[in-house]
């Protein structure tokens, strides 16, 4: 069996780890540290597996007493929070299997590649807006960007004067 560290000498390894960590990248060493405590301190009661997602009440109440003693001010807290959820997000696609991550229930994507894809998307539609439109894929892009703007309109009476406006757009084009 394995020599499975205590978590007294995990929270050792994580204080060590957070020492100078401004980048979410520079992060990852703490992120693989609280891997290791979710895998081995922190089970969940329902299916006993690893609390991988954190979500046990043990598991949070532990992190947060553990970083309101590290972090007292609230802000900084918050903010290492936030770059060490990214962290822990990339540790956990190294860590584990991806059948493990399947029985995690976590998307299989890193939070690394997910950025990446999002500023991919991000750039596409900029390009769509303000360059000129060459291929029928283009256009078929451009449907599809419509589309997803015109989802995320709360108010049926707005989606109504989309479609309206859109139905008439043939007579806009000269």
């Amino acid at each position: 069996m394995a020599n499975i560290k205590t978590l007294d000498q995990y929270e050792l390894e994580l204080r060590t780890a957070l020492k100078n960590t401004m980048s979410r990248e520079s992060m990852v060493p703490a992120g693989r540290v609280l891997v290791g405590i979710r895998r081995n301190h922190f089970i969940q009661a329902e299916t006993g597996n690893p609390d991988y997602q954190g979500r046990s009440y043990a598991y949070r109440n532990w992190h947060s007493e553990f970083m309101k003693d590290l972090y007292p001010d609230e802000v900084e807290r918050k903010s290492v929070s936030a770059r060490l959820r990214y962290a822990v997000g990339v540790a956990l696609r190294e860590m584990l299997t991806p059948d493990e991550i399947e029985l995690a229930e976590l998307r299989p994507i890193s939070p690394k590649e997910r950025i990446a894809n999002n500023n991919r998307e991000r750039a596409g539609a900029y390009k769509l807006l303000t360059e000129k439109i060459k291929s029928e894929d283009d256009v078929l892009e451009l449907v599809s960007l419509i589309s997803r703007v015109a989802s995320n309109i709360d108010d049926k009476d707005l989606q109504h004067k989309l479609i309206k406006h859109m139905s008439n757009l043939d007579k806009l084009i000269k």
